[in-house]
């Protein structure tokens, strides 16, 4: 503990830090800290020392109550009275990096896993993580047994020893991160293709269309209470970018198979199977993407990505529209938008819609959004109920399944 042991009050940004390891930007973990400006800071590491509270209450320049680590070395901690009180006082929880597998076999469906699921579900607190600390906070988590699979082993076998542990929807619920997975160290240990093939193994074993948000190192994603998205880096002096992918709404997105220890191909017939937008991040702190539209706020690279027989290729884009939404005229349910999660207990998420109407399975209309690219259904009972989306004057009915 560095500071006072006393609870601080003060008012909290609820927000998310996710920092692709490497040195810690600065500028970003000033922003978290400003986030719940003179609050507690709680650190939590599974291995390591406490470092960060010297970084966090001395060298940074704004001013926090306290900062305290706790090193967790065995599953039996997660249930440790004073473990789960110094988390629910704590207004900034930040997770270092390490190992995202010992993460998950230490919290996950313990009473530490359920309070941090509850706590990134709600947006009650400012949470952030860095490296392995940054990829446990994904819906989606790869949770690899060994080392982490390169992106040459993964690309050359789906069913790599080292690439069959991929969490689904089983630790983190936050529904800005719906059916979404993080990676880190990005650029500069080559995970393009890795991460590729993780998409492809969700769209094959679970049928999930999936996203996915990638740093580099010493860049850091922050995302503030309306899921707007700064990304800080130190751009043109390095390489700092962050990546937000997401599988294209084209009928043939699946891969066709995956085989154990052959190449992964996974293409479409367009050519562009996964959209990648790539943000600089730089120090002006002013947001450049939005994850409510999946969309750049400010000057993106785009690119197709795709896999021929074990090889990424990307191709530069000035068009990322979802060519679903586009390629039909009528009213059917041959075609849907990009509607997730689904099924879902309470947010759902889609493109911004003009005119949304959610109708039960037998026809009783029960609310009509306008302008809107999400809405609640936490009120509606468990059950099939149509969710109709009027897009660029297009008309689409999706079958919406809650929980």
């Amino acid at each position: 503990m560095t500071g006072n042991p006393d609870d601080a009050e003060v008012n909290i940004q609820p927000s998310f830090v996710l920092a692709g390891g490497g040195t810690d930007n600065d500028d970003a973990m000033r922003w978290m800290l400003t986030r719940a400006k003179g609050g507690d800071v709680l650190v939590l590491r599974a291995s390591g020392s406490n470092g960060y509270n010297n970084y966090f209450f001395n060298e940074l320049g704004i001013n926090v109550h306290s900062v305290e680590t706790i090193l967790f070395k065995n599953r039996s901690a997660s249930s440790d009275p004073y473990v789960l009180d110094r988390i629910r006082n704590a207004e900034i929880i930040f997770i270092a990096g390490g190992d995202q597998t010992r993460y998950y076999d230490y919290w996950s469906g313990t009473e530490t896993g359920e309070l941090l699921k509850t706590i990134c579900k709600n947006r009650t607190k400012v949470v952030g993580g860095t490296s392995a600390g940054m990829m446990i906070l994904g819906n989606l988590v790869y949770t690899p047994v060994g080392p982490g699979v390169s992106s040459t082993e993964a690309l050359g076998n789906p069913y790599h020893p080292n690439l069959l542990n991929i969490e689904y929807n089983t630790f983190m619920e936050t529904a800005i991160f719906a059916n979404t997975i993080f990676d880190t160290h990005f650029d500069d240990r080559s995970r393009d293709g890795r991460l590729l093939v993780f998409l492809a193994k969700a769209a094959f074993e679970r049928n999930i269309r999936a996203r996915a948000i990638a740093c580099n190192e010493s860049t850091a994603v922050c995302i503030d209470e309306n899921n707007k998205a700064i990304v800080f880096g130190n751009t043109p002096q390095y390489p700092e970018y962050a990546y937000f992918l997401e599988v294209n709404c084209e009928d043939d997105w699946k891969p066709a198979s995956l085989t154990d220890a052959m190449n992964v191909h996974w293409s479409t017939s367009n050519g562009n199977t996964v959209i990648s937008q790539r943000i600089k991040g730089d120090k002006t702190g002013i947001a450049k993407f939005d994850l409510n539209t999946w969309k750049a706020i400010e000057d993106s690279d785009d690119q197709y990505w795709q896999i021929n027989n074990g090889v990424v290729q990307k191709i530069l884009t000035e068009n990322i529209e979802c060519r679903l939404i586009a390629s039909s005229n009528d009213d059917s349910n041959n075609h849907t938008a990009f509607v997730f999660p689904n099924p879902t207990d309470s947010i759902v998420y889609f493109p911004k819609a003009e005119f949304v109407e959610l109708i039960t399975i037998d026809g009783i209309k029960l609310h009509a959004f306008k302008n809107v690219s999400q809405i609640d259904v936490s009120f509606c009972k468990p059950g099939e109920y149509v969710l109709k989306l009027t897009i660029d004057g297009v008309t689409k009915s999706n079958i919406l399944i809650k929980k």
